[in-house]
């Protein structure tokens, strides 16, 4: 349970200042947390779009709140302005007044060392993949890499070749783009002459990444002829090149990966368990985009290795509530998007009708903002979930409940987007089929 006295501490992270200035992460847990230009605030904030007393943040039971403090230019949460409004808050909320913008996170100590890992860019919500990386990097066991698509799947898969000090190369293959009649020749290789038009002999990415090792991309999209093909390669270490008398041995290491369920494929006779239980000895689970923004900042420089973009506070702002269906990969291309916009206008910071269209389209539902006001001018009474996981669970539970599973409508109750009640049942163990 997170409360105020426990071993975590629950705090604010500034991932951006357009001014360039360095705030160390804030604990909630001793006291409220005021910002604003005054010397006597908790965070003073130098910028002239800030508020002498511009907004607090304070711990109220199990629950976040956030105040405006009447400030001039109002305080932004997940894109949404507060105004002279209380609001809850969420973990994650993205808070922004004036030039900064920070992070509520749920144990602020884990920030204070800072931004690190490269080239697995990302912050403490990372940790267990860099952990996982180091444990199974030594061992030969297979490995698979789950993540939506875009994630980083294949940076995790080269980290771990790298780790494993294997001497022979690192071969990636998209398991999806194999035509099914040539699964094999691909996989095992060809003798000369095997087939029509088979001029000289290939290899073959088993045999090319003898010694090394093979990732398998997409693996759930190989069909159960090809998946009963690379099981028995797998279990006995030998492959019969198309052509050839006699199986040849080989020692690789397999990584793979997918965006899908395998389990859930399983179930649904589309995977084979056999080679599933082979290929997950080990297991990497990589975080979608949208459950670390506060790392976004810092990915924007470092996917733009040579002239990274400097960028106005609101720009950066729209680039972190964004949902990135497509991860990091969709980030890279949204920066370049960017980044002619820029040397098009000749303009010295990226802002925000430098953006692609889609970003700047309308944002989610705000999870963490107020509605009007009341006729009685009270604080309205805003759906949220709680950070007590119990009480989480149990909100989820009556809104499942109450719209029998309905995504749309237990969404728009709780005030989420969906892909975000997604996550959020996720941490729970809930199914929303379940109460269908």
């Amino acid at each position: 349970m997170l409360r105020a006295s426990g071993p975590r501490e629950l705090g604010l992270v500034c991932i951006f200042a357009e001014n360039g200035d360095r705030i160390a992460p804030i604990s909630l847990n001793r006291r409220p947390v005021r910002m604003g230009r005054k010397i006597e605030c908790q965070l003073v904030l130098e910028d002239s779009n800030v508020s002498r007393e511009h907004v607090e943040v304070r711990i109220e039971g199990h629950t976040v709140l956030l105040r405006d403090l009447g400030s001039r230019n109002g305080t932004y949460v997940n894109g949404h302005v507060v105004k002279d409004a209380e609001v809850e808050l969420q973990v994650d909320a993205i808070i922004r007044l004036g030039g900064y913008i920070f992070a509520l996170v749920e144990d602020v100590a884990a920030y204070v060392a800072g931004f690190q890992g490269l080239p697995l860019a990302g912050g403490p919500k990372l940790a267990g993949v860099r952990r996982a990386i180091a444990q199974f990097g030594q061992g030969r066991m297979p490995t698979l890499i789950g993540g939506e698509t875009g994630s980083g799947k294949e940076v995790v898969a080269r980290l771990i070749h790298e780790a494993s000090g294997r001497t022979g190369a690192f071969i990636a293959v998209n398991c999806g783009a194999i035509p099914e009649n040539l699964v094999e020749s691909e996989f095992f290789g060809f003798a000369r002459g095997a087939f029509s038009g088979s001029d000289r002999a290939r290899d073959g990415l088993f045999r090319a990444a003898d010694k090394g090792t093979l990732f398998l991309d997409e693996l759930g999209e190989l069909s159960l002829e090809a998946q009963a093909k690379l099981l028995r390669a797998t279990e006995s270490g030998e492959v019969r090149p198309v052509g050839f008398d006699k199986p040849v041995f080989v020692e690789v290491r397999l990584v793979a990966a997918t965006h899908r369920d395998l389990g859930e494929r399983v179930t649904a006779g589309k995977f084979r368990e056999d080679l599933f239980f082979r290929l997950s000895a080990a297991k990497i689970e990589l975080p979608p985009l949208r459950s670390r923004r506060e790392d976004i900042p810092k990915l924007c420089k470092i996917l733009q290795e040579e002239t990274p973009l400097e960028f106005q506070a609101k720009a950066m702002e729209r680039l972190v509530v964004w949902d990135y269906p497509g991860n990091v990969r969709e980030l890279r291309h949204v920066l370049s998007q960017a980044r002619a916009a820029v040397i098009a206008a000749g303009a010295a910071r990226v802002a925000l009708e430098h953006l692609p269209e889609r970003i700047l389209g309308p944002l989610p539902p705000p999870s963490a903002t107020q509605e009007s006001e009341s006729p009685t001018g009270t604080r309205p009474n805003v759906v949220l979930l709680a950070l007590d996981p119990g009480v989480r669970r149990s909100q989820l539970e009556e809104a499942l409940t109450k719209h029998k599973g309905n995504m749309v409508r237990v969404a728009k109750e709780l005030g989420l987007a969906r892909s975000s009640l997604y996550d959020e049942l996720k941490k729970a163990g809930l199914d929303a089929t379940q109460y269908r």
